[in-house]
């Protein structure tokens, strides 16, 4: 509890510090057009802001009528995607308005008159334009092709693999995203489809219809099965009714477990380390041994900074979790913060080859922008 307080104090004071930055920054520049605007209407706004974005990451927790809880759910989704944006945007005009200042100091040049204003409405114009965009892309399914070799022997026939991740079900627009992308998968005629984690976002009952998620989970088409491992979201207190929702669906989840798969590959599923909420407390049982140590090994493991776990023995892994960063500029620091945040690599010559998907959904805001949601396709040849 005590620790629930400090980052509730924390999250406080970082959104209602942007808030208050973004408020005044758009007051100073409209104040260049209208000098008797008065600093308290902004100061509203973004106690407002403020107060609501706290809302929506405390509702779970607060006494309030299923109603309002996904009405502020649904504003808290989207207000944060535009509000992270009118932030970057905002932070980028005062860069802008600096570099005039010293242009104008040292090379004694004066900016054009209402400079401060024309550049703030450049700014908000292109925050408007990337949020409709982030949020357009969100819902877009990408497809992307990959060719891994895992056979000594060349004759075999490749496996066709479909691989998705982070379907975050129980997220704004998830359960539409996954018709749809159940649709796709099906057209690609798969061998083998693998989901590498975070099928849900932490809560089993933020599920609109789970009837028909496990409808569209079981109408995935593919002979050699649907396979499924853990990612961080899929833990807390409602863990067992997602397990029970992926048997209902025809997914076979494999926790630190082995299959083998038409005698040809072994795939095995890994627990994901850090769970959100417990569940297993990060503890993940050794794979144990290979029942069938002669056929290529192909491993589901959620997180991609575990890669470094597998040696020799592990022909592919097959990741998530990253989300490739979701939303610029966090693409940057993701890949800061693993050895692959997105696409194939084999960055040991000795270990086995990678690929991490950019996931298929989203994860709090339902937008993407530099990067995309995809269906993979990894032909195993």
């Amino acid at each position: 509890m005590f620790m629930a307080m400090i980052g509730g104090l924390v999250l406080l004071l970082v959104f209602g510090g942007a808030s208050y930055y973004v408020a005044f920054r758009l007051f100073c520049a409209l104040r260049t057009v209208k000098s008797n605007l008065k600093f308290r209407w902004f100061l509203v706004g973004a106690i407002v802001s403020g107060l609501l974005l706290m809302l929506g990451f405390a509702r779970s927790m607060l006494p309030l009528s299923e109603g309002i809880k996904a009405a502020l759910k649904l504003f808290n989704a989207y207000w944060m995607g535009i509000f992270i944006y009118l932030f970057l945007f905002v932070l980028l005009t005062d860069l802008v308005l600096l570099t005039a200042a010293a242009i104008k100091r040292f090379a004694k040049r004066t900016p054009p008159k209402n400079f401060r204003i024309w550049v703030m409405g450049v700014a908000m114009v292109l925050a408007v334009v990337t949020c409709f965009y982030g949020f357009w892309n969100g819902m877009a399914i990408s497809h992307t092709t990959y060719t891994v070799s895992i056979f000594a022997n060349q004759q075999h026939s490749p496996i066709h693999m479909v691989l998705i991740s982070d379907l975050h079900l129980g997220a704004v627009g998830s359960e539409t995203r996954l018709t749809k992308a159940v649709d796709e998968i099906n057209r690609l005629k798969p061998d083998l489809v693998c989901i590498a984690g975070d099928l849900f976002d932490n809560d089993f009952n933020a599920i609109e219809n789970p009837t028909q998620v496990a409808r569209d989970l079981a109408s995935i088409s593919a002979p050699m099965g649907v396979y499924a491992c853990l990612g961080n979201h899929d833990s807390g207190d409602t863990t067992r009714q997602m397990e029970r929702l992926l048997q209902q669906g025809n997914v076979t989840l494999l926790q630190d477990e082995y299959a083998v798969i038409d005698d040809r590959l072994v795939l095995a599923g890994r627990k994901d380390q850090t769970p959100i909420g417990g569940h297993h407390n990060g503890e993940r049982a050794p794979l144990g041994d290979n029942p069938a140590p002669h056929l290529p090994l192909v491993v589901m493991d959620h997180n991609p900074a575990r890669i470094d776990q597998y040696g020799a023995e592990t022909d592919l892994v097959v990741c998530g979790h990253t989300h490739e960063g979701q939303l610029f500029p966090a693409n940057f620091i993701t890949q800061m913060m693993y050895q692959v945040d997105y696409g194939y690599a084999q960055p040991d010559p000795n270990g086995p080859q990678v690929v991490v998907t950019s996931g298929l959904g989203t994860w709090g805001m339902p937008m993407r922008v530099g990067t995309k949601g995809e269906i993979v396709s990894i032909y195993l040849q």
